[in-house]
């Protein structure tokens, strides 16, 4: 099985994009760190949504043997089956109900500090959303192509990132408004303000009437 260890390699890429770029000198530290946490939540993301993934031969045999028995794990199309389903386990509960609430909530409230588009609402939503489906839609896809459901595509779990994902856009807006991370931390945008006082004390050239 392929661990999913591997995705700390983003981590690394981040890291040394950062340092030969000399970044932290032209960017603030806090956008540094915060595009850090950023990049290892990514990392840990891809980490829980697609591994351990099965890559040894007799792996890919038991899955497809346990499938056409029956036995594999299935894919749930049936809103509020999962969810009604692990309501009488508190501890299935909360590692599926609660677990994947919280999966796209940091996603949600990054997103807008980081990058400028974000910071429309709507376009953060879409993003979660766009998120949500790509992952539920990926694991159909490999799993079709494995020959058995190695990570099961749940409508629960599609919702239920979805709503955490835009509580992290709410909470977001709710704690830095309209000031993006960009604004507050990179250059300082000049207001029209400024730039009419700015042209106001330009020197005017003297012409004589004669």
């Amino acid at each position: 099985m392929l661990n999913g260890s591997i995705t700390y390699v983003l981590v690394i890429i981040w890291g040394v994009w950062v340092l030969r770029g000399d970044r932290i000198d032209r960017e603030s530290p806090a956008k540094v760190l915060v595009s850090l946490v950023f990049t290892f939540y990514v990392s840990r993301l891809i980490a829980a949504t697609f591994f351990p993934f099965p890559i040894e031969g007799f792996v890919l045999e038991q899955g497809r043997a346990l499938s056409e028995s029956g036995f594999g794990p299935g894919n749930n199309f049936v809103p509020f089956y999962t969810v009604a389903d692990a309501a009488g386990s508190a501890q299935t509960f909360i590692n599926q109900i609660v677990g994947n609430f919280i999966l796209l909530f940091p996603l949600g409230f990054l997103a807008p500090l980081l990058f400028t588009r974000f910071t429309n609402k709507m376009q953060a939503v879409g993003l979660v959303i766009a998120t949500t489906l790509g992952i539920e839609l990926l694991q159909l896809g490999i799993s079709t192509l494995l020959g058995f459901t190695y990570r099961s595509f749940d409508v629960d779990d599609l919702w239920l990132n979805a709503v955490g994902g835009i509580f992290g856009v709410v909470v977001s807006s709710l704690v830095f408004g309209k000031a993006t991370w960009l604004r507050r931390h990179g250059e300082p945008a000049q207001s029209p303000r400024s730039n009419a006082s700015t042209d106001s004390r330009e020197t005017v050239p003297y012409r004589s009437g004669l």
